[in-house]
């Protein structure tokens, strides 16, 4: 039987990867470069599956599950990549390796590890330094005082009475939500000020320093540094709007309004395995006459993808153009639409259009907005599952 040892070795022979390679790297900022790349691989695995790498996992989960617990048990490591762990990935975890008590010492932080995490040769100023991020911590008394709120929030982004927006930095006020990496977040506080301060050529240059207090939705919380917050979003979050005023109002339909058609949603009923084993694929169409009378031939019908079909969602539409309709699905839809092939029964290829992986939700919310005429400068975001508010 092999030696806990004998495993490691074994591990790191077949490591074709790299992945359990911690190199010295030549220069400061490609030793950062390089921790940031290792922990993308990590969350990368994490956004695709939903979980955290584990060592009872495949071979690659493994190394992936290796490098997380060597970031993990390294300080420097979580202050630098912060920013990045909207997951909260980093935060510290018994060790679990294999059963045993990491006779290697893989997980132990080590003076190559620090080295990747520590800059040399860098003059400090007498300020701390603004890429710095707090470690997160748990937030006591979250499910009490803040879960309400974000599940209330939560909902009303998922049903259209709130929206996301590109993050500007003049967005970042104290109350408000925001999306970072795909995790809500709520600032509490803004303890940050406008600040003086010299430079090595003697003049003054004024910006905004101090700490806030940041409540995530996983229930953890971070006295995040203003700038780097600030920053962060910049690179890949979203604010979220106030409740929109009337998001829900009926429209009133008077004896003037012309009926221009139905906005449909079907669900395909086909047995094809590729087709059935899309998430969330939905046609989404407008027609000018009755949704049942338009797909009773579904099944002999390349655009149905030669298959009955369920009508799920439709909707009566006044005064609007067909085309411009049409047009603004493919806009809002754009980035989720699926590329299909289908035979018909001659064997000649067609590609159908207006099929789509989106949540039905997210359909429906989108639907009301176009009836709205509220539409125009909407988008699907298909990591966030959500829509998008261009501005």
């Amino acid at each position: 039987m092999k030696s806990a040892k004998e495993k490691f070795d074994e591990i790191l022979k077949t490591d074709e990867f790299g992945l359990l390679d911690v190199t010295l790297p030549k220069s400061t900022t490609h030793k950062l470069n390089t921790l940031e790349r290792d922990f993308e691989s990590i969350l990368e695995f994490y956004n695709r599956t939903g979980k955290v790498p584990s060592k009872n996992g495949s071979f690659l989960e493994k190394r992936l599950a290796y490098r997380l617990e060597v970031l993990q048990k390294n300080s420097s490591a979580r202050n630098k990549l912060q920013a990045m762990d909207a997951p909260g990935l980093l935060l510290h975890r018994k060790d679990e390796v294999l059963g045993i008590d990491d006779p290697m010492g893989l997980l132990t932080p080590d003076k190559e590890t620090e080295a990747i995490t520590t800059f040399h040769h860098v003059k400090s100023n007498g300020h701390i330094d603004p890429d710095y991020i707090a470690r997160r911590n748990r937030c006591l008394g979250f499910s009490e005082k803040y879960q309400p709120s974000f599940e209330a929030v939560s909902e009303e982004i998922a049903d259209g009475t709130r929206i996301l927006t590109p993050f500007q930095p003049q967005d970042l006020e104290a109350g408000r939500f925001f999306v970072l990496q795909g995790m809500l977040l709520f600032l509490e506080r803004d303890c940050s000020s406008v600040r003086s301060f010299g430079t090595e050529t003697g003049s003054n240059m004024r910006r905004r320093d101090g700490r806030t207090r940041c409540i995530f939705i996983n229930g953890t919380e971070s006295d995040l540094l203003y700038r780097s917050l600030s920053k962060a979003l910049s690179k890949d979050g979203y604010t979220v709007s106030a409740p929109l005023p009337g998001a829900h109002t009926n429209v009133t339909i008077t004896s003037d309004d012309k009926v221009s058609g139905y906005i449909y949603v079907l669900k395909s009923r086909s047995k094809v395995p590729a087709i059935r084993a899309i998430p969330d694929l939905y046609k989404i169409g407008f027609s000018s006459g009755e949704v049942s009378e338009r797909v009773k031939n579904a099944a002999n019908e390349p655009t149905y993808l030669m298959s009955d079909v369920i009508i799920v969602e439709q909707a009566k539409c006044y005064n609007v153009s067909i085309r411009g309709l049409e047009d603004t699905i493919h806009k809002i839809f754009g980035a989720a639409n699926v590329n299909l092939t289908i035979s018909d029964r001659d064997g000649i290829q067609h590609h159908p259009k207006e099929w789509f992986s989106v949540p039905l939700r997210v359909i429906e919310q989108a639907i009301h907005l176009i009836i709205a005429g509220k539409a125009e400068d909407i988008r699907y975001d298909p990591d966030l599952k959500t829509l998008i508010h261009r501005k």
